[in-house]
């Protein structure tokens, strides 16, 4: 008998705040569940030729585990998107391979899985063109479904170059449809109140401006039969829709590491706005210990890992601007990479990266610090020489959020048996939420998780 593909996947859907209702609970653990599952299908599946990525089985695996994410109308990416001021869904999203192979989108319209058309950007990124001709990595706004349209990948057909209600109401739930409505709202009758104490009055100008129910809603945006949201967030509200979603990836079979991530965007922000899913550095990474002997004299070299570390990956969320001022991901692969302090000081070294992205500078209220979340993955191996592929003999992860909470999910196989968990943390006032979790990958066993909980500076 074959013996079994030994592999870890973690995912995330983001840090923030998170419905204390047991059943929406049970759903979102439910849905990273399943996004566990779909990157292990690829993983297992023989040839590892899903495509488009035919041949990189960590990366398509990580496209697929965060795609799945991207179909729940739950999570802040993909379907259930938080919406722009327009009303509409744009999103970012980036993967990485471990050999450095890297590709973005941003503010993506009518796409239906952004991380997979970043997945399918960073595997073309390997392949040359004639005439001198440079592959892009990074593609934004209307290029982004041209480009995915030619490769098959899942977009919206659009009869023109003016999108329908229909198709700006694409991906756009009711429960984001209801909030884009209330904040809208409520950020309308501020902005009148703001005026007003500027001395702006009350003019026809500031009357067109204030709040007035269901007039003025775009088509695609015109809401259902009942009455409207009341303005404000009452105590049985939902929370907003948590922040981006993500994957971590580590393949034993190839000894590489993959990552992805994929968001929504913050609710109300301006259209054309990039977040930090969609910046190098910024959103997520990966690196292997190695380049393989296949990998492209065009690819760079990942930075060199220490001794005994197969691989790093890194999947992060937040509030894009903080995140990409402080280039989160690959300060969070770094963090896990250097191996001190064993798994226990992962956590620790990854919670004081997200604590300092935190305080980067950005927030809601000057010096306020903003949410920030990371998972990040440490793949161990044995010295081995040549350009054989390296054997990872462990998976050390780590989870650190300096959010009201972060939700995680993860999955393994090894020569022994397997495991997966579901974790949905919740952070006590003053503190940075810190998870640890070690596998061994030989012997299919978990070596220990824990829930680590450090006091913030």
């Amino acid at each position: 008998m074959t013996p079994p593909t030994p592999y870890f996947i973690a995912v995330h859907a983001g840090a923030g705040a998170f419905s204390t209702d047991p059943t929406r609970t049970a759903e979102l653990k439910a849905a990273m569940a399943a996004a566990c599952e779909a990157g292990a299908a690829v993983l297992l599946a023989t040839g590892n030729t899903t495509p488009p990525l035919p041949g990189d089985p960590a990366l398509a695996a990580a496209a697929a585990a965060v795609a799945c994410l991207e179909d729940w109308p739950g999570a802040n990416a993909g379907l259930g998107s938080s919406l722009t001021e327009s009303g509409t869904v744009e999103c970012d999203a980036s993967a990485m391979a471990g050999d450095g192979a890297w590709g973005g989108v941003g503010a993506a319209r009518g796409v239906a899985h952004p991380a997979t058309v970043a997945a399918a950007l960073a595997a073309e990124s390997r392949l040359p063109m004639p005439l001198g001709r440079v592959r892009p990595i990074m593609l934004a706004g209307a290029g982004v479904r041209a480009w995915a349209e030619r490769r098959g990948l899942g977009v919206l057909a659009l009869a023109d170059e003016q999108p329908s209600p229909r198709a700006l109401g694409w991906q756009v739930t009711p429960r984001a449809r209801e909030q884009w409505g209330r904040w809208s709202a409520m950020a309308a009758a501020q902005a009148c109140v703001e005026e007003a104490d500027a001395g702006g009055g009350g003019g026809p100008a500031a009357k067109r401006r204030r709040p007035n129910g269901r007039a003025g809603l775009p088509g695609h945006l015109s809401p259902p039969p009942g009455p409207p949201p009341a303005d404000g967030l009452g105590e049985d509200d939902d929370p907003p829709p948590h922040d981006t979603v993500g994957a971590v990836v580590v393949c034993g079979r190839t000894g590489t590491v993959a990552a992805a991530v994929s968001s929504g965007g913050l609710a109300l922000k301006a259209p054309g706005r990039v977040g930090e899913a969609a910046v190098f550095g910024a959103g997520c990474w990966a690196a292997d210990g190695r380049r393989g002997a296949s990998t492209p004299a065009t690819t760079s070299p990942p930075p060199a890992l220490p001794p005994g570390v197969a691989g790093v990956a890194a999947s992060v969320s937040g509030v894009g601007e903080a995140v990409i001022r402080s280039m989160l991901a690959r300060r969070a692969a770094a963090a896990v990479g250097d191996g001190a302090g064993g798994h226990d000081g992962a956590a620790a070294s990854l919670a004081a990266a997200v604590a300092d992205a935190a305080t980067a500078g950005v927030g809601v209220q000057p010096g306020a610090p903003v949410d920030c979340g990371a998972l990040a993955v440490r793949a161990v191996c044995e010295e081995a020489g040549g350009s054989a592929p390296l054997t990872i003999s462990g998976v050390e992860a780590a989870v650190a959020a300096q959010a009201d909470g972060m939700a995680f999910a993860y999955r393994w196989e090894g020569g022994g048996g397997g495991g997966s968990g579901e974790e949905l943390l919740r952070r006590g006032r003053k503190q940075t939420l810190g998870f640890s979790v070690c596998v061994s990958l030989v012997g299919g066993r978990r070596n220990g998780a824990r829930l680590v909980r450090l006091d913030t500076v």
